[in-house]
C-alpha cells in the first residue's frame, strides 16, 4: 500500500511498515535521544499546526493495533500542538515496545530539526548568553549614570536639538 505524505509500505507481518512523514520521524529518532519536554518544544517552534495534526491522524491510521490502548482525541485550544506531540510521543513509546513494527521515514531531512542533544544545549547556551549581555549593558548603563550624573533620557534630547 502506497500514499504520499504518510506513505506506507511492507510486505506481511514479519516485515515492518514504513510511513514516510517527516514529524513522525523526527519525534521517532529524538526519542531515544532527547527528554520530551525538548523534543515537544523542538517540534511545536519547528511544525506547523496542521503539520502536526496530520502527522498525528497518519500515525494513528498506520498504527492499527498497536494503538488499541488508546483514543484518538482532537485537539483544541492553546496547548493543542503540544498535546498533540505528546499525543505521539506516547504512541511511539507503545509502537517501540512492541518490537518496532513501525517505523518513519523521511523523504527530504532538511524539513527536519536537529536531533542532537548539542544542538538543543547551544540553543540554551545562545538564551543565556543574551540575557547576560542585558545585564552587562544595564549595569553599565548604571554605572555611567551614576559617575556621570547625566540621564540618557536628557542626552537623547540634547541629541535630537
Amino acid at each position: 500500500m502506497l500514499r504520499r505524505q504518510g506513505k506506507m509500505t511492507g510486505d506481511g507481518p514479519s516485515k515492518p511498515l514504513i510511513v514516510v512523514n517527516e514529524i513522525l520521524y523526527y519525534v521517532q529518532n529524538a526519542n531515544n535521544i532527547l527528554h520530551r519536554n525538548d523534543i515537544v518544544s523542538i517540534a511545536e517552534e519547528y511544525f506547523t499546526k496542521e503539520d502536526i495534526e496530520g502527522a498525528k491522524t497518519i500515525q494513528w491510521n498506520s498504527a492499527g493495533k498497536f494503538t488499541e490502548s488508546y483514543r484518538f482525541v482532537k485537539r483544541t485550544g492553546i496547548s493543542a500542538c503540544n498535546r498533540n506531540i505528546n499525543d505521539i510521543i506516547d504512541i511511539i513509546k507503545s509502537i517501540d515496545s512492541n518490537k518496532g513494527m513501525i517505523r518513519y521515514a523521511s523523504i527530504d531531512v532538511t524539513k527536519v530539526p536537529p536531533i542532537s542533544p548539542d544542538h538543543r544545549d547551544l540553543d540554551l547556551l545562545r538564551g543565556e548568553m543574551k540575557d547576560v549581555k542585558n545585564k552587562v549593558e544595564f549595569r553599565l548603563w548604571r554605572i555611567f549614570r551614576s559617575s556621570t550624573g547625566l540621564d540618557l533620557k536628557k542626552i537623547g534630547k540634547l541629541l535630537d536639538e
